[in-house]
């Protein structure tokens, strides 16, 4: 792609549209999935000669073709958005709305995950994967209002991603289904027919300039078929998680972890929710131990930040999420902001405080009462993101919030 020109760029300001440069970059290295696509079709050849399809086939065998299709499945959605905003607004090639930017990184961010785990899994008959099955799809993008732009690339990834899935399905049942599983493969029926009538009628009920109530009504029906479309390419590699799909996970507060103590209480400890490996530190740091203080004087409702952080813990030791870790092993750490608890991640799909988050989705719990004393709002909320090392933020009270700006 050409660079683009100074008009381009003015334009794109204008409009406050960012650069596509680093997701260009990734476009460009997710084409090794082609050699991956390639070594499936070959694991797939092999399978039928020797006799067996999807639904006889070896562990090992169902991961690779799996974590192949998932990701092939984010290389084509993160492709899609940005072809399809290129089309839509030709004018600012080169550049897309923050929101397009957003949900495009997050599906490239897990290409090379997916790839990666192909490659082990056709390399070891032993191999077992990190993370629960099916995947969902990385959390998707939201703003209001929606530019017309990133609809536009909803459906376009939409449009590039149906084809694909039915080629696979046509395969897959002229592959053969045993008798005992004609039930599973009618509900894969059933969940593809309930994405192709969502994708038909967006077809149908799209029109330009559409009014913001259409919009997002046709955003909801996009992104629910495009999961629907990413959970059957799951299940079509390895049948049996047919079962799993049909009911969702929605964690429930338990008894493993109780409640602690709210402020005033006996046994109160300001600290609990503090990534533990920083607690002494931080604990010696005077301005920390005053901002910490401040922050549970200033929350207006402990008793609700300590019931989300024990719906974090709970999910925690049930499994659901863990402390988030770079690829070479170590720790991932502890968020820039109060109450500088833990970076996690999802290791299954999981709803934590109403926020959706699906397999390796990265985030923390950030209660902040940075400038209440200048008008803002005291913060409670979980952030989400690809975390990297930052500076100590103190979050005062008296000073407003300038990396929210």
């Amino acid at each position: 792609m050409e660079q683009p020109g100074i008009w381009t760029r003015v334009l794109a300001f204008v409009k406050g549209e960012v650069n596509t440069d680093l997701l260009e970059a990734f476009r460009r290295a997710g084409a090794t999935i082609h050699e991956q696509l390639d070594r499936a079709e070959k694991t797939r050849f092999e399978l039928k000669s020797d006799g067996h399809n999807a639904w006889t086939a070896d562990t090992a065998a169902q991961l690779e073709l799996l974590c192949t299709w998932n990701a092939f499945a984010l290389q084509t959605l993160g492709d899609g958005f940005l072809d399809s905003d290129y089309a839509a607004d030709p004018s600012t090639i080169g550049f897309v709305p923050q929101i397009t930017a957003e949900q495009a990184q997050g599906f490239y961010d897990q290409v090379e995950r997916w790839l990666s785990r192909a490659r082990q899994a056709g390399s070891n008959s032993s191999y077992q994967i990190d993370v629960d099955l099916p995947a969902t799809l990385p959390p998707w993008s939201e703003v209001e209002p929606c530019p017309g732009p990133h609809l536009e690339a909803l459906m376009g990834a939409l449009k590039a991603i149906r084809p694909r899935l039915e080629g696979l399905f046509a395969n897959f049942e002229k592959d053969g289904t045993p008798q005992e599983q004609q039930k599973t493969l009618e509900y894969l029926r059933q969940l593809l027919a309930q994405a192709n009538t969502k994708t038909d009628y967006v077809d149908s009920l799209y029109q330009p300039r559409a009014s913001q109530e259409l919009h997002e009504r046709i955003e909801e029906h996009v992104q629910k078929a495009l999961e629907i479309y990413y959970t059957i390419g799951q299940c079509l590699a390895m049948p049996n998680l047919a079962n799993h799909a049909k009911s969702s996970r929605s964690p429930v507060l338990n008894s493993s972890h109780k409640l602690p103590p709210l402020p005033n209480q006996p046994g109160f400890d300001m600290w609990v929710m503090t990534d533990p490996k920083a607690v002494s530190t931080l604990k010696k740091d005077a301005r920390a131990v005053i901002v910490m203080k401040e922050m549970w004087h200033y929350n207006p409702n402990p008793q609700k930040t300590l019931e989300i952080w024990t719906e974090i813990e709970n999910a925690r030791r049930r499994g659901d999420i863990d402390y988030a870790h770079y690829p070479n092993g170590s720790r991932v750490g502890h968020y820039f902001c109060t109450p500088w608890a833990p970076i996690y991640v999802a290791k299954r799909p999981v709803t934590i405080a109403g926020e959706r988050l699906g397999t390796s989705q990265q985030f923390a719990f950030e209660v902040a009462a940075e400038g209440v004393l200048v008008g803002e709002e005291f913060k409670l909320e979980i952030v989400k993101g690809n975390f990297k090392p930052s500076e100590l933020d103190y979050c005062d009270p008296r000073e407003s919030c300038p990396h929210d700006d």
